[in-house]
């Protein structure tokens, strides 16, 4: 079976039962079916084949779900791009992955460079066009999707094929293309389907946005198991909660950044969601206090997922019982555990030697399962690094506990998690280097009440040379994505080094997370 697969089964299935509505667009399992098809056929007479790439610039809705769908039931390799990013970031992503077509939301335009100067392996374009004008040589989505046939597209798609490419950052501030299989795809699906006890009749409210796995995953769940789905494009809690009480929603998918939005709504005090039995999150670890006001508004609600792009993403779960019990009995340690290994998926804490740990013991987290990624796209070096005898090292340091409870406590790799946006510091750095006024330079991500995390720049300015804040962030606009621009900046005569020379990352870190039970939020 593949992905594609379960978008002709459900409509066949569910005909008139609402799929998917997306900020008051509505569309039947059956419709979305038809317009897929279209889609669908339009790319295969356009002369995109099975396994070439397909690159998205578009904003959560219908069109992108058609999108993801087309390339889902043709073979092709969806590669969404995160709309945040900046146009160099964008031109960067499409000149490594190298798609054959590109579809973008007229509204983008600013961040999508011109396909036929800057990316040459585009040879077709398409634009969702919002009202707004378009390039004559670039297609229009709508017209595309009317003239197509609505027949099933030509099959030959491999359980084993490549469906997605998520891009994410490294390190090196080189941003890697992780390879996800309908085969993963599915069986991560049919894994938090069980372990979140998920029901066809469910009606789900998210507004995680489409181009990160996590919120391209969880729609899929759901949509596989035949729920009726509502996005908000853009998240706003009065809105949110507006429209789970109007639906009466079962289940809500937040991150613990919106989790605290809802809970400052003014609107909160005022809806009536007894029908929600379940509240996901997903992301970032949330604090306790923002989970136990979360159990006092809707009660045993709460269910939390840890995973990342390479693992499908699904590693571990904390169930509603999980959180139940532990608010039940004051016990915040649990609370910020991510819970136990997923259904059929194994998790190892191993020491630099690759000795299993034991309980309360701090290690690499390893992950194995049927959801691996299938490699990062062209760079086989960083691949055979990670994927090793079957085991994805995730550079996440854990512990377990005497339960079998897995706590992440910090990160060997060198990353923030600001408002459940990975940010890569290296990445950061490489541009602050840029400035002629700073001679060296530390990215480190800090506490933050909102946002979990936030950016912190470390600045030894050149000899002679005066720079303020403003200038430094200013400086990051239009070269990095908007949350990636550090948010502090601290200037000091020079950084802490270790004993071979190098930034000493930790050390500069533990002054800011003194009085924090991890280094990580």
């Amino acid at each position: 079976m593949t992905v594609g697969d379960t978008i002709e089964r459900n409509a066949r299935l569910f005909p008139e039962r609402t799929a998917f509505v997306c900020d008051g667009r509505k569309t039947t399992f059956r419709s979305f079916n038809t317009r897929v098809n279209k889609l669908a056929n339009a790319l295969v007479a356009a002369g995109l084949r099975r396994g070439e790439r397909l690159a998205l610039v578009l904003p959560t809705s219908l069109e992108l779900l058609e999108v993801y769908g087309a390339c889902e039931k043709l073979g092709l390799v969806a590669v969404p791009l995160n709309t945040r990013l900046s146009p160099r970031e964008i031109a960067e992503i499409l000149v490594d992955s190298e798609p054959a077509g590109l579809v973008y939301d007229a509204r983008l335009a600013e961040i999508v460079p011109p396909h036929d100067r800057r990316v040459e392996s585009i040879r077709w374009t398409a634009c969702v066009c919002s009202g707004l004008s378009r390039p004559e040589d670039v297609f229009e989505y709508e017209s595309i999707v009317q003239a197509g046939a609505s027949r099933n597209p030509p099959a030959g798609v491999d359980s084993e094929d490549v469906v997605y490419m998520y891009y994410t950052s490294g390190t090196t501030g080189r941003p890697k293309g992780v390879l996800q299989t309908h085969r993963s795809a599915l069986n991560n699906a049919r894994r938090v389907l069980i372990d979140l006890e998920v029901r066809s009749d469910d009606v789900v409210v998210g507004s995680s946005p489409l181009y990160h796995i996590g919120g391209r995953s969880m729609t899929f769940n759901y949509f596989y198991r035949g729920c009726t789905v509502h996005i908000l494009s853009k998240f706003d809690p009065d809105r949110y909660l507006e429209l789970a009480e109007r639906e009466r929603a079962t289940m809500l998918l937040t991150v613990p950044t919106t989790m605290k939005l809802l809970l400052d709504s003014s609107a909160r005090k005022k809806v009536d969601l007894r029908s929600v039995r379940a509240m996901f999150y997903s992301g970032a670890p949330a604090a306790a206090p923002v989970l136990q006001a979360v159990s006092e508004w809707l009660g045993d609600v709460l269910q939390q997922v840890y995973g990342m792009s390479e693992t499908g993403p699904a590693i571990t779960v904390l169930r509603r019982e999980d959180h139940a019990k532990a608010i039940a009995e004051r016990n915040e340690r649990r609370l910020l555990s991510c819970g136990r290994p997923c259904l059929d998926v194994d998790v190892r804490v191993v020491d630099e030697s690759g000795r299993d740990c034991g309980p309360g013991e701090a290690g690499e987290v390893l992950v194995r399962s049927d959801s691996l990624m299938a490699g990062y796209w062209r760079l086989p070096e960083l691949t055979a690094q990670a994927l090793r005898d079957g085991w994805f090292f995730t550079g996440d340091v854990g512990s377990w506990d005497e339960e079998g409870y897995l706590y992440l406590v910090d990160r060997k790799k060198d990353m923030i998690v600001s408002g459940s946006e990975n940010i890569y510091p290296r990445e950061v750095e490489n541009v602050l280097y840029q400035h002629p006024s700073i001679a060296d330079v530390a990215v480190v991500g800090v506490p933050d009440e909102r946002w979990g995390e936030t950016v912190l720049a470390v600045v030894v300015p050149r000899p002679g040379k005066e720079i303020s804040e403003a200038e430094i962030i200013d400086f990051c606009r239009g070269r990095l994505a908007s949350y990636k621009k550090p948010n502090r900046v601290e200037f000091v005569s020079e950084l802490p080094v270790n004993s071979i020379g190098k930034i000493d990352k930790k050390t500069l870190r533990e002054r800011y997370w003194r009085g924090h039970v991890r280094m990580i939020n």
